[in-house]
C-alpha cells in the first residue's frame, strides 16, 4: 500500500484467533504509554481511536512520506513482546 501525505487511513487488526490483546486496564495503559512516548508525529496525526478487548481501531491522517504501517508495525511489535512475556505465551 502507499501511503500519500495528507490522506486519511482506517488502521484495524484483530488479535490471533481472535484473542484478546488486552486483559486488563494495565495492558490498555501500557499501550497508549507506548504510543505517547512514540514518534507517531513524524508519520500521523491521529484523529480517532478505539481499543477493544480483542482488536483495535485507529483513524489516522499520513502527515509525511513515513509509512503509518511502519509507526503502527513498530508500536505492536513491541506491545505484542511485552503482552507476551507478561502473559508467559509466545507467538503472534
Amino acid at each position: 500500500m502507499i501511503y500519500e501525505p495528507g490522506n486519511y487511513y482506517h488502521l484495524i487488526n484483530r488479535g490471533c484467533n481472535r484473542e484478546s490483546i488486552f486483559n486488563c486496564q494495565a495492558d490498555y495503559m501500557e499501550l497508549i504509554n507506548r504510543i505517547k512516548v512514540s514518534d507517531y508525529k513524524s508519520y500521523v496525526n491521529i484523529i480517532a481511536w478505539c481499543l477493544m478487548p480483542n482488536h483495535y481501531h485507529f483513524l489516522v491522517q499520513q502527515n509525511s512520506d513515513k509509512p503509518a504501517s511502519r509507526w503502527i508495525r513498530y508500536i505492536f511489535n513491541g506491545y505484542s513482546q511485552f503482552f507476551n512475556q507478561k502473559n508467559e505465551r509466545s507467538g503472534t
